[in-house]
């Protein structure tokens, strides 16, 4: 027995959106930025325009299709009869087949195993992923960036000439009318955005290289991805650079200077002059204005938003021609003036209506070079590794810039005098610790390098002895959060800088010169301690010894039930503390109380003010109208995600089997009990915000 022979289709519907086709594909083994791992592709029969979805989990088809089913009725009056897809899940839920049915669609499947009867969402799943790897290919980008070329190959696809369509677009066939092709831009090029907005100063650079990753939903303007804050913005004002391709070693043209194109979308009030005299120029193919560049009106400039790295909203560029006019769609696109023609042989395909490149005698240059491997690809787009020890760092400026500046606060602070090695003393060693902090989206915040003492060789008794130090409980955080809600006061939240060093040492305790930082006069004295070093043993212990002492002269009052609570009262207002050993959370009645109180702390330690508590110990703090707060630890959970290598799981409804009971005596030891009882903590902890997992928890506690 063998496969049946399948006869092709001959009928196609005659209005736009009688019959639309649909696909998933996926999964993808590497997440898109934002998390994404599948896409919705829907196709009309009509034009063959189609449209994507970015999706996290196959159960939003049925969600997104509702609200494309909704986009269309609203704005084309038009009315779904049939819809091919194959017979996954996400398609067959009660939720999909009654919002068809209540709607009157009639819903065609393929049969189990047959893809091919579900051929046109297929082969255009197959013709973007093409296209996608192909576009990531040219321009060097890394994988987590493929639904952006996604987006950008169904945008390229929705204006090529189709055979099945007379060698008409589907954007013909939709809108009436050609599209724009002569603004199109090259996907992963170099471009230069106008930044003075967004500058800390303004003697910084008011431009500098981004990579182009297609066209703003929603704006006039283009998406440009910051290799410098690992940020995707969005901006009219730009210059393209389409010889350059920013993540590749070599470029795609292989043109002079005198030759290489340079388009500009900028306004007439923006001096050109300016922004190019701003770019960096360590590339001899830095752009360079040519007599063909020309700029477009504009009635009015407004600041482009920024986005983190995640995607931007549910319809992509290609859909927003639908909500708008044929102009308006068009227009999108500023015609940012004529690129230099080159020589190229005609195609025999060129007897088309439309408008393209290659009749218009623009054509890119045939010359490409050798495409760099994937992991340099991947390590040119991702952020600095951290070094694992002090060798590593010194090639990186920034490393040895944070290692300057804790030595430097280290010596601020008096943490050691320089002696002769005492004999018969336990000299205790020290190494450097790197560290990247980062903000609660992921961002750099910045480079940490942290000296550290070896306390694994210190002796009990010869130089420790006591090192237990409280911190706050994770109940005592979240009554504090609900009185502040309720109450409606501010949370504030600080960060004591080089918190362990304040500590006084009670014990002798002598250490190595650090390394890289070795005085020249006395290379082989020792570091006798002053105050305390981080991971010394009694570090924590003396660290809050000296913060809670100097509390009571601020007349606060230690909690009886947490010692990490203090609280300050006086006849008409209240100020709360929260300490988690050099995080520190305060709230209170009296604004200008509050702050006498961080003034004041400020005179004794050196304080971060980190303005409202937005991220606390793994806590995300979200701030809605009403005074109300909503808090979550999505971050903290994705790392335990991936440090437990379940990334690429799939997600289930509850968090354990029903029925399931654990016995302590059946089953095999585990082979690692220590990551074992880590992640169960770590659970705990993530309890905090999800009440929903504490019964499954705690019963593998």
């Amino acid at each position: 027995m063998h496969k049946l022979p399948f006869s092709s289709s001959s009928t196609t519907s005659l209005r736009p959106f009688t019959k639309l086709h649909t696909g998933v594909w996926g999964p993808s083994n590497v997440a898109a930025l934002g998390g994404y791992r599948y896409f919705l592709t829907i196709i009309d029969d009509c034009t063959r325009y189609m449209w994507v979805f970015p999706l996290i989990n196959k159960s939003e088809v049925s969600s997104v299709f509702i609200k494309f089913h909704a986009f269309i009725v609203t704005h084309y009056q038009a009315q779904v009869q049939f819809l091919q897809s194959d017979g996954g899940g996400e398609y067959i839920s009660h939720m999909f087949k009654d919002f068809l049915a209540s709607k009157g669609i009639l819903h065609q499947l393929s049969c189990p195993y047959t893809p091919q009867q579900n051929g046109l969402a297929e082969r255009k799943n197959r013709h973007l992923i093409e296209t996608t790897l192909a576009l990531l290919t040219t321009a060097g980008l890394s994988l987590p960036f493929w639904f952006y070329a996604v987006t950008h190959a169904a945008f390229l696809i929705n204006r090529m000439p189709s055979r099945v369509l007379n060698m008409l677009s589907p954007y013909y066939k939709l809108f009436g009318g050609h599209p724009d092709l002569l603004s199109l831009k090259v996907f992963g090029s170099a471009v230069y955005p106008l930044l003075r907005h967004y500058n800390a100063h303004k003697l910084e650079s008011i431009s500098h290289q981004c990579i182009f990753l297609g066209y703003s939903m929603g704006y006039k303007g283009v998406l440009c991805y910051d290799l410098r804050t690992h940020k995707v913005l969005i901006s009219r004002h730009v210059i393209h650079n389409e010889d350059v391709f920013p993540c590749k070693t070599t470029q795609v043209s292989t043109q002079n200077q005198n030759q290489s194109s340079l388009s500009t979308s900028t306004s007439r009030s923006t001096p050109v002059a300016v922004i190019l005299a701003s770019m960096p120029q360590t590339s001899p193919s830095a752009p360079v204005l040519n007599s063909s560049t020309s700029s477009t009106n504009s009635s009015s400039s407004s600041r482009s938003p920024v986005h983190d790295n995640q995607m931007l909203p549910i319809f992509t560029d290609a859909q927003l021609e639908v909500l708008l006019p044929l102009e308006s769609a068009s227009s999108l696109m500023d015609n940012s003036g004529p690129l230099p023609a080159q020589e190229h042989p005609a195609s025999s395909m060129n007897n088309h209506p439309m408008q393209t490149r290659s009749k218009s005698g623009i054509v890119q240059s045939k010359q490409f070079p050798k495409f760099s491997s994937f992991h340099t690809q991947l390590t040119f787009i991702s952020e600095p590794d951290t070094p694992s020890y002090f060798k590593q760092a010194l090639g990186h400026p920034a490393w040895k810039q944070a290692m300057t500046e804790e030595i430097q606060a280290l010596d601020q602070q008096g943490t050691w005098t320089l002696v002769p090695s005492p004999p018969n003393t336990n000299i205790v060693g020290c190494k450097w610790i790197f560290k990247i902090k980062r903000n609660a989206d992921g961002t750099i915040s910045r480079y940490k390098a942290r000296l550290v003492a070896q306390g694994f060789s210190q002796e009990y008794g010869l130089d420790y002895e006591e090192t237990f130090s409280p911190v706050v409980r994770h109940t005592t955080v979240r009554l504090i959060l609900g009185l502040a809600v309720n109450f409606q006061w501010e949370l504030w939240q600080l960060d004591v800088k080089n918190a362990f060093l304040h500590g006084e040492l009670q014990e002798e305790v002598v250490m190595k010169q650090p390394q890289g930082f070795v005085d020249s006069q006395y290379p082989n004295h020792v570091c006798k301690l002053q105050k305390s070093l981080y991971a010394l043993k009694q570090a924590p212990r003396a660290w809050n010894a000296k913060f809670t002492g100097y509390l009571p002269t601020l007349v606060f009052s230690v909690s009886h039930s947490d010692p990490s609570l203090f609280v300050k009262k006086t006849e008409f207002a209240v100020v709360i503390l929260l300490l988690y050993v050099d995080d520190i959370i305060i709230t209170g009645s009296d604004s200008s109380l509050v702050t006498s109180v961080i003034q004041a702390l400020s005179e004794v330690f050196e304080l971060k003010d980190l303005g409202k508590l937005k991220y606390f110990l793994g806590l995300e703090v979200q701030y809605h109208s009403g005074g109300k707060i909503f808090v979550n630890q999505a971050k903290y959970a994705r790392n335990l995600i991936k440090k437990t290598s379940m990334d690429t799981c799939k997600p289930c409804s509850t968090p354990s089997k029903p029925h399931h009971h654990v016995l302590k005596d059946e089953g095999t030891p585990l082979p690692n009990p220590t990551l074992f009882r880590s992640i169960v903590g770590a659970l705990q902890y993530l309890t905090f915000t999800r009440p929903d997992i504490a019964f499954a928890v705690n019963t593998v506690y």
